[in-house]
Formats: C-alpha cells, sequence, structure tokens
C-alpha cells in the first residue's frame, strides 16, 4: 500500500473547538479554569460572607449598646422627674397660702380654706398663689387643687395651654371646685400612707361626663403647723404634655422611646391604652434587657427595656430591625458588588492564564493531528524551557525520525521496484527464447545488455 493510502487510513476529523474555549467539554482548559477560579474565589466569598456577618454581629452588639445606654437614661430622666414632682408635692403642702391678722379675728391660713365655711378671703388668696405655681411650673401642670380632709375640692385652678406659641397660657380659677377625690383609690393611698403622699401611675380619670382626663396625679396631705393633724391635701394633676416630653427619641428620630405605667403606654406623641403584645410588654420587676420582638407600632424592632419596681414603671427604647441595621444592608450590598466584581476578575484571570498555559498544548494537539493526516513536515515553534517546552523538543525529534524513516523506505521501494522491472524484462526475453539477452549490473549498455540498476556497493539479495 502506498504512502496516500497510508495517510488516508490515519487521517482523523479535526476538533471544531479547538480554535476557542467550550466549558461544556471536558478540556484540560476547562479544568484549570475552574480550579483557579475555585482557588481565588472561594476563599474571597468565604472571607466577604465571614466579613459580613461579623461585621452585622458587631454592628447589632453596638445598636444593643446603644439601646441599653437611651433606656438607662431615659429611666433616670423618668425617675429625677418623678421626685422632683414628689418634691413640689412637698413644698406646696407646706406653704402658707395666706396670712392673717388676730386682732381682726381672721384666721386666713390653710386651716381657714379648709374647714368648713371657710374663709372667702382666704380662698381668693390661695387662688392667687396657685395661679403662681402654675404660671412658675411652665406646662408641667395642667390643674392643682386644695381639698379639705375628705377630698373636697375647696379651690381649684387649671391651666389653659395658648393655641400657639405667640400667646401667653390662661388660668381659670375655681375649676372643679366642689368635685370630692374622697372616693378616688389615689387619694386614700395618700392618707394611709406614713408621709401622706402617693402618686398614681398614669390613669383615665373621669370629673364628671363631659370632663374625662388621661393623666398622673400626686397628692400630699396638707398638716396642722400646731396639732400636725391632717387638715387638707394637695393634688397636682400631672400635665400629658409633660409626660409626652420625657420620651424623647434617638437615633436620628428613628428610635423611639416609652414608659408603661398602669395601662397606659406614655409614647412622645401622646398617651395611649398599653397594646396587648405580650413578647414586648414586661414587669417593673423584670431584669433589664434587649431582644428582638413585636414593637408598639407593629413593625419587627430590637428594643430594650428597664423597669423600676420601686416606682412602679417600665421604660422602653425600641427602633426598626431594618433602620437599625441598615447600615450592615448597604454594606452587604457593597461586599456583594465587591464580591461579584472580583468573580469577574478573577474570572478574567482564569480565562487568560488558562489560555496561555493551554495554547502550547493546543498548538502540539493540532500539529500531531496534522502528521496523524500525513503531514510530516509539521513542527510546533513553542520558545519555553519548561514541560511543555521539553514535549515540543521531543515532539520536532519524533517527527523528524518519523519523515526520515519514511523517506528510506520510499527510496528502498523505489530501488525495489526498478530493480525488480529489470529482471522482469530480462526473463521476459528469455521466456521468449532470446538467449542472447544478458543482464548489465554494472551500468555497462550494449544491444542484448538490459541494464538493471543494482546498488553495487551494498550486499543486495538481488545482486548476489
Amino acid at each position: 500500500m502506498g504512502a496516500d493510502g497510508m495517510r488516508s487510513e490515519q487521517r482523523e476529523p479535526a476538533d471544531s473547538s479547538a480554535g476557542g474555549l467550550n466549558l461544556f467539554n471536558n478540556s484540560f482548559e476547562r479544568r484549570l479554569i475552574f480550579r483557579m477560579l475555585a482557588v481565588g474565589i472561594i476563599p474571597l466569598l468565604l472571607m466577604a460572607g465571614l466579613g459580613y456577618f461579623r461585621s452585622r454581629s458587631v454592628l447589632r452588639d453596638s445598636v444593643e449598646s446603644e439601646l441599653e445606654s437611651v433606656v438607662a437614661l431615659t429611666e433616670d430622666r423618668v425617675e429625677r422627674w418623678l421626685n422632683s414632682r414628689e418634691a413640689d408635692a412637698k413644698t406646696y403642702s407646706a406653704m402658707q397660702f395666706a396670712t392673717g391678722d388676730a386682732d381682726n379675728a381672721l384666721d386666713l391660713g390653710l386651716e381657714a380654706i379648709t374647714q368648713e365655711g371657710g374663709s372667702i378671703t382666704a380662698e381668693r388668696a390661695a387662688r392667687n398663689v396657685m395661679r403662681d405655681i402654675l404660671r412658675a411650673t411652665g406646662s408641667t401642670y395642667d390643674a392643682i387643687y386644695l381639698t379639705n380632709i375628705n377630698g373636697l375640692v375647696r379651690v381649684g385652678v387649671q391651666r389653659v395651654p395658648a393655641a400657639n406659641d405667640e400667646l401667653e397660657d390662661t388660668y381659670v380659677n375655681g375649676h372643679n371646685e366642689g368635685h370630692s377625690f374622697g372616693e378616688d383609690q389615689f387619694f386614700l393611698a395618700a392618707r394611709e400612707s406614713d408621709d401622706g403622699f402617693f402618686r398614681s401611675q398614669v390613669i383615665s380619670y373621669q370629673y364628671n361626663e363631659e370632663i374625662i382626663t388621661t393623666s398622673m396625679f400626686i397628692v400630699h396631705q396638707v398638716t396642722d403647723a400646731g396639732t400636725q393633724q391632717p387638715i387638707g391635701s394637695i393634688v397636682l394633676e400631672v400635665s400629658p404634655a409633660e409626660l409626652n416630653s420625657l420620651m424623647e427619641g434617638f437615633a436620628a428620630g428613628d428610635g423611639l422611646s416609652y414608659m408603661q405605667s398602669g395601662s397606659f403606654l406614655v409614647t412622645g406623641e401622646g398617651i395611649i391604652p398599653l397594646p396587648q403584645i405580650a413578647d414586648a410588654l414586661h414587669l417593673p420587676t423584670d431584669a433589664p434587657g434587649v431582644q428582638s420582638v413585636e414593637g408598639f407600632t407593629g413593625e419587627k424592632v430590637l428594643g430594650s427595656w428597664r423597669g423600676n419596681p420601686e416606682l412602679g414603671y417600665v421604660v422602653y427604647a425600641q427602633v426598626q430591625q431594618g433602620e437599625a441595621l441598615s447600615a450592615v444592608s448597604g454594606m452587604g450590598v457593597i461586599v456583594l458588588g465587591v464580591a461579584l466584581f472580583s468573580v469577574l476578575m478573577v474570572g478574567m484571570a482564569a480565562y487568560y492564564f488558562a489560555r496561555q498555559e493551554t495554547r502550547p498544548i493546543t498548538s502540539m494537539t493540532e500539529s500531531v493531528r496534522h502528521v496523524a493526516a500525513g503531514s510530516l513536515e509539521t513542527r510546533v515553534h513553542i520558545d519555553s524551557t519548561d514541560e511543555v517546552g521539553k514535549l515540543a523538543r521531543a515532539f520536532n525529534d519524533m517527527t523528524d525520525h518519523i519523515r526520515t524513516r519514511v523517506y528510506e523506505e520510499t527510496r528502498d521501494r523505489q530501488y525495489l521496484e526498478e530493480v525488480l522491472t529489470s529482471y522482469m524484462k530480462f526473463v521476459e526475453r528469455v521466456s521468449r527464447g532470446d538467449l542472447t539477452a544478458r543482464l548489465s549490473l554494472n551500468g555497462e549498455t550494449g544491444p542484448n545488455l538490459i541494464v538493471a540498476n543494482v546498488n553495487m556497493d551494498q550486499d543486495d539479495n538481488l545482486l548476489r
């Protein structure tokens, strides 16, 4: 069989993917790319994930610490405010609302006001003093009352807030005079206490069918300076706006503070009935803490609480969980963006270096295909000293050797064919009876000589 026939049997179809990257082929280049991606990206993603969750944990701890600080400050502010109200009540109960002159038989002291059929002059003087008290305390109280020993209001003064900041508050004399606190729990509690003082929780109090207020009442008994016996009481009605002002916002207004008092919740905007959210509510005796719960606004919040068992209230500080951890969410977006960018860069680098590393192998693969197809002149041009370069040089040596062998075999075949042709001519003439025919083995020519181009310099079987 000829060389062309050998070439036709050894020829294989070319690989259509040799010129480009096909990630779905099980190629060395693909495996190299994915391994480089794994080595470069997996640690990066792990570090980014750990950094994100660690930052989230640190930020949450920071928010919880801030909430604990806010609730501690709020609780301290409420406690100091309540102690100030107790001091007010003690101070006002010790005041002499009017002075008298024994010579004109007028006792214009507090005794004269609180006793049955008390002095109108003394009551008028007391109203003036009580109006001055309300004016001096600003918006702390909405009303102040002076009662007799049984809780009947003898003198009452109400503060009416101004409609706008440009106007001044007005004060109404005779407010709820004749009303009795005698059956109310906070009044009875003051009478039964050792020091004659009691401060109510926030309650909804109804004076009559038209007047209902939700506030806190402070009561302190008034004693006779001589006998030290109770002769009446001072009742202070706290302004709801004053309670609201104790609940300040924080965290740029996103955080809200609350005070739980009785069955009401004091907020910065108003006083509302206590929401029935079991997870968010706590007792004054509960240990302080922080937790993620459904907040008083109905949203998921991080909330802190601290109770005061002595004064009977609980303060809360709550911030929306999404707002509290918004920095982490923003950081998560940044981390994700950086991770995606890094993945892209690592992928591009992996593709570039994989192509650089596999290009010599791809070139050798193509050369092998050409040699297999019969092109023995193919050579690989790789200028490197690494293993791939050594393989390329070995391949070139192999093709040179094969080319030499093929050349020698072709030459020997041609020689054999030429000699056999000469011998066939000689045998043919002899077979026709021409016994004068002779073989010329040394190249001599003549009429009866048939030249056979035998190599006289080699030990040739045909020559022998």
